[in-house]
């Protein structure tokens, strides 16, 4: 914020991307003061899979650890992502 005004950043989240790729296309168009373009959907290739879950002490650990600071980024974006749950 030292350099741009919080009204200068768009951000967005792969979940947005995920379920309606169209409309979050047209955030980036409207944002950019472009002309709203239909995009074509692709199907995912190359999609990684999870072997092994992730140990139930190592999340909490993380939840914690960034806790405070997922706190501030959501006072800041005025959205709560659910990443301290």
């Amino acid at each position: 914020l030292k350099y741009f005004k919080k009204d200068q950043f768009l951000i967005l989240t792969t979940e947005e991307l995920n379920q309606d790729p169209q409309k979050t296309m047209n955030k980036i168009f409207d944002y950019l003061q472009l002309s709203s373009f239909n995009i074509k959907i692709i199907s995912k290739s190359k999609k990684g899979t999870y072997k092994d879950q992730m140990d139930d002490k190592t999340r909490k650990d993380l939840i914690e650890y960034f806790k405070p600071y997922n706190e501030n980024l959501y006072k800041f974006m005025n959205k709560d992502f659910g990443w301290c749950k």
